[in-house]
């Protein structure tokens, strides 16, 4: 007809919807069942504007929805771009944390060792000034017998002579035979020359033996006086070298109880610090992985979002050219050449149904077809 030639030769846009126009069109020429005083211009007008109000209310949903979207992508940028920006934060502080109890456990570790060596160092001196004090108190104690026995041997000779004064030679050479005994014993140095000077006096002259006025007894006291200085002596080097042992191994006793005390207090703190460390390294792999993750979804998120508004703007961009094509073929079809034409020939053409009644399942087939 003159109004579908009409429609279908304006310049709508696109082809879909001049497609639109004329299946509409052709359902209705096929013999749409208007109501009273409805035109079927009227009516295809009222149907477009009906498509274009859910065109609209569609558009307007879908802006809605993507501003609803847009705002959720911005958040959540935020939101990942913080948490980022606070694991960085938080890296280089434990990695601060890791480095500080590292160069605390390594300034521990060299002071733990400077002690172990003067723990050891001070327990093996103790070990050595002990086996010397061993050593000595034994020869203390041999020297100290030595002297003691002299001593009382001596006595014995001094009450000998004076009581045998009168008695035979072979007598009093008995009673000093122990004068040769200590020629070879360990006699003190000034003891020696009067042990000597008895041994002498017996070869020369023994009976001088029989007379006090010999002097042998003066000679015996001398040497008992001898033994008793270096006695006296010996046991006075002995308490001042026990002493001295004491107070040595007092101090190293004192050094080393302290060392290890300090040792223990320090190898405590390398422990904590070595532990806090470790502590540091976990918490630093776990946020570097959650920072990594973070970096991740942010830039799929940057990716998701942009594909997101590429594709809102290109359906945004369709529904518009849709709108403007229903509202240009409304504005078509609303004018009075197409309206006139519509409301000539349509009525007369639906009038006259029954003149094609044999036609009309083949064109309303062939409508439908065309419409679907």
């Amino acid at each position: 007809s003159d109004w579908s030639s009409d429609v279908c030769s304006s310049d709508l846009g696109l082809g879909s919807s001049r497609k639109m126009i004329v299946a509409l069109v052709s359902v209705l020429a096929a013999g749409y069942s208007l109501g009273s005083g409805v035109t079927p211009t009227q009516k295809v007008i009222s149907m477009m504007q009906e498509m274009k109000a859910k065109g609209e209310a569609e558009k307007e949903k879908e802006a809605k929805l993507y501003a609803e979207y847009m705002t959720w992508c911005k958040d959540t940028g935020v939101a990942k771009s913080q948490s980022i920006e606070t694991a960085t934060n938080k890296i280089e502080s434990l990695k601060a944390t890791i480095q500080k109890h590292e160069a605390a456990a390594t300034e521990l570790k060299d002071a733990v060792a400077v002690l172990d060596g003067d723990i050891a160092g001070w327990q093996s001196d103790h070990e050595k000034i002990t086996e010397i004090r061993l050593t000595e108190k034994a020869d203390y104690e041999a020297t100290h017998t030595d002297y003691s026995e002299s001593i009382d041997a001596l006595t014995r000779a001094i009450v000998a002579v004076e009581k045998t004064s009168n008695q035979k030679l072979s007598q009093l050479q008995s009673s000093f035979s122990f004068v040769q005994k200590l020629a070879g014993k360990k006699a003190p140095p000034s003891a020696k020359p009067l042990i000597a000077s008895l041994l002498q006096k017996s070869k020369q002259d023994p009976y001088a033996y029989e007379s006090k006025s010999g002097g042998v007894v003066d000679l015996l006291e001398d040497l008992k006086e001898k033994f008793l200085d270096e006695l006296h002596k010996l046991e006075t080097e002995e308490m001042e070298t026990a002493h001295a042992y004491d107070m040595e191994a007092l101090t190293l006793t004192d050094s080393i109880k302290y060392a290890e005390k300090e040792r223990a207090t320090k190898a405590t703190q390398l422990a904590e610090h070595e532990a806090a460390a470790g502590e540091a390294k976990g918490t630093l792999a776990q946020t570097v992985a959650e920072k990594e993750a973070d970096e991740e979804y942010v830039a799929d998120l940057k990716t998701q979002c942009m594909l997101k508004s590429e594709a809102f703007e290109s359906r945004q961009a369709a529904r518009a050219e849709e709108l403007e094509a229903i509202a240009k073929a409304i504005e078509i079809i609303s004018s009075s050449a197409v309206s006139g034409a519509a409301d000539k020939y349509l009525p007369a053409l639906v009038q006259k149904k029954h003149s094609f009644g044999l036609r009309r399942s083949a064109v309303k087939s062939a409508a439908l077809a065309r419409v679907a």
